[in-house]
């Protein structure tokens, strides 16, 4: 049951904690087991896509609606040398993927969604809408730390981005993959990798009424 990793990583992220870093200089991250840098660099044109503060905890800083592409070299003491590329979005999650990902017919093979916030994590939103696309995206794996559980707060997504808008979807009974114990990170619940099974779910449904703030 296994399933190919990705040729491509795409990471969003609106910036809460100012200008990243990795913009200036190479080292991204070490300690003592892993060193991952900056191996080449290239601004982007950006998404375009909108920034809502309702559905935000921080404001945009000078990073936000910018797009770079990396390439990462990582050096692990368990997995060896390699190089990963990275598009690195600097944008609301909603908003790209309403915006850019359905809209443009994107294929997503793993989806991850850890550790999202209702503004400790830099949002005002839940997580549960993330679930909902995966048919749309054509995942094949789901990682997340998330519970099963329908949330309220995605209205507010959904009332911004009808486009969002999808029939429950269930992961609690699909295959795990793999499993990272929450002991082995920051003790905020195990991750899960989950297989998601082919054809689950509807592709698409007929956006309900929502009432659009502002």
């Amino acid at each position: 049951m296994t399933v190919a990793a990705p040729d491509l990583f795409l990471h969003t992220d609106y910036c809460v904690a100012g200008v990243p870093d990795f913009l200036d200089r190479p080292l991204v991250h070490e300690d003592h087991g892993c060193r991952i840098t900056v191996e080449a660099i290239q601004e982007l044109p950006p998404p375009g896509v909108p920034f809502h503060g309702e559905l935000v905890a921080f404001g945009p800083n000078a990073a936000t609606g910018r797009m770079v592409f990396v390439e990462l070299e990582v050096w692990s003491d368990r997995l060896g040398r390699f190089r990963v590329p990275v598009v690195y979005a600097f944008v609301e999650n909603a908003a790209f993927c309403a915006r850019c990902l359905l809209r443009g017919g994107a294929r997503v093979s793993h989806v991850v969604q850890v550790r999202y916030g209702h503004g400790l994590g830099g949002g005002r939103t839940g997580p549960e809408w993330v679930r909902r696309q995966l048919p749309r995206l054509g995942a094949e794996v789901f990682v997340t730390d998330a519970a099963e559980e329908n949330d309220s707060a995605d209205e507010k997504v959904y009332a911004r981005f009808p486009a969002l808008i999808a029939d429950p979807v269930e992961s609690a009974a699909w295959p795990v993959l793999r499993q990272l114990p929450q002991s082995s990170w920051d003790g905020y619940g195990a991750v899960r990798w989950r297989r998601v099974p082919p054809g689950v779910g509807p592709a698409i449904r007929a956006p309900r009424r929502a009432t659009r703030p502002g």
